[in-house]
This record gives C-alpha cells, sequence and structure tokens, in this order.
C-alpha cells in the first residue's frame, strides 16, 4: 500500500479533541455540513460530541471514520447508526431550498443549519457547548466559546469527520426519497449537484419545489 493510499484509508484522529479534553473541557463538538454547493435540496449540518476518556477504544469503534467524501456510500452508511450510538450528543441541522432566497448568502444559510444541529444536539445535561471545532468557518452567536476553524477539519478532527459522515448520509436519504417524489430530475443519482444529466432536465422540466431559486441555473430555466 502507498503512503498515499495509506492517510487516506486512515482514521481521523481525535487528538486535536484530546487535547482540549486535557485541560478540562468535556463537552466538545465538531461541525461539518453537506450539499453547499448543489443546485437542489436542502444544506445540512452536522454537530457531534465524542467520549474522549478512551480514545483508543474510540477509533477503534469509529474505525474507518474519516472525510466522508473519502468514503464509499457503503462506508459511510455503516457507521452512521454508529456514530450515533457512540457519541455522547449529535444533532442534525437543515436549511431548505425554499428558505435559502431569504437569506441569500450561503455562508450564513451554513451557520443557521449548523446553530440548528449545535440545539438539536443539546441534551437535558449537555445544554451548552465547552469547544467548537468547526470545518473552514468560525460559528456566529458563540463568541464566549473556544472555537477552531479548521481547515480540511475533517482529516484533523474526529468529531468533525463524524459530523460530515452523519450530514452526507442524512442528506443522502432525503435526495433518494425526493427522487420518488420528483422523479423526473434524478435526485437518486446526482443528490442535486449541477451535472449536464441534472442541467438537462432542469431545461426539460423547470425547477420543481427543492430547486434553489437563488441559483442562476435555476432562475434562468425558470424564466423560460
Amino acid at each position: 500500500m502507498s503512503d498515499k493510499q495509506a492517510r487516506k484509508d486512515k482514521t481521523t484522529s481525535p487528538m486535536r479533541e484530546r487535547e482540549y479534553f486535557e485541560q478540562g473541557h468535556r463537552y466538545i463538538f465538531g461541525l461539518d455540513e453537506a450539499g453547499r454547493g448543489p443546485m437542489a435540496g436542502p444544506l445540512v449540518a452536522a454537530a457531534v460530541c465524542l467520549p474522549l476518556d478512551d480514545t483508543e477504544s474510540l477509533m477503534t469503534t469509529l474505525k474507518g471514520v474519516k472525510d466522508s467524501k473519502n468514503m464509499t456510500r457503503n462506508q459511510r452508511e455503516k457507521v452512521f447508526t454508529v456514530i450515533q450510538e457512540t457519541a455522547l450528543a449529535w444533532g442534525i441541522g437543515e436549511v431548505a431550498a425554499l428558505e435559502m432566497p431569504k437569506i441569500n448568502n450561503m455562508t450564513k444559510v451554513t451557520y443557521i443549519a449548523m446553530q440548528r444541529a449545535l440545539k438539536n444536539a443539546f441534551t437535558d445535561t449537555i445544554t451548552k457547548p465547552d469547544v467548537l471545532l468547526v470545518d473552514y468557518l468560525r460559528l456566529p452567536d458563540y463568541e464566549d466559546t473556544i472555537q477552531e476553524s479548521l481547515v480540511r477539519g475533517e482529516s484533523v478532527s474526529l468529531s468533525i469527520a463524524a459530523a460530515s459522515v452523519l450530514a452526507k448520509v442524512y442528506r443522502d436519504q432525503k435526495m433518494i426519497a425526493y427522487a420518488k417524489e420528483y422523479p423526473d430530475y434524478g435526485f437518486e443519482k446526482h443528490k442535486g449537484y449541477i451535472t449536464s444529466a441534472h442541467k438537462r432536465a432542469l431545461q426539460t422540466y423547470g425547477p420543481c419545489a427543492i430547486h434553489r431559486m437563488n441559483y442562476a441555473p435555476v432562475q434562468n430555466a425558470h424564466q423560460k
């Protein structure tokens, strides 16, 4: 196996989280999103707080969890429930396509989805985060919380990698369900992303209820 392949196959480490845990922080949440680029369907975010008292056991339980883009569909679906059962807390939040034109800024859309994911993750005992580890971004309204914006966060934080898996699987499943409701667009294949087949369907049938009307290709098809 090449070094490149070994890195690709490697489970993401929880050492970033462990550093904070050893400083006395317990509720360390990783956040990531799926679906920022598509021209149909929701943007979905997930928040995951993992138990960090035994990282060796944690990595064994979550073996193979890494950047969801470097996992197969079968691998992602296999660990989806495992992540939920292992986490101290987890939540999923989404912003529907119909909401996006009112917000009209995908960074703000991402913030809203992440804030909803965090809110949905809170429990009777976990009512606020000690630390937020966020892929690329810093989350507004949590200025009093320790935050790290991590480039390629899924590769350096197991919590972010786990969040990326939850967000990706949840969104894919939702798009597959939408494909049954709107069968002309092939959502089960491209999940709303901009592909040649999707653009052809959009030109032929016009936009449906889950298309993002603030996206230029959708607006142009709507005007014809």
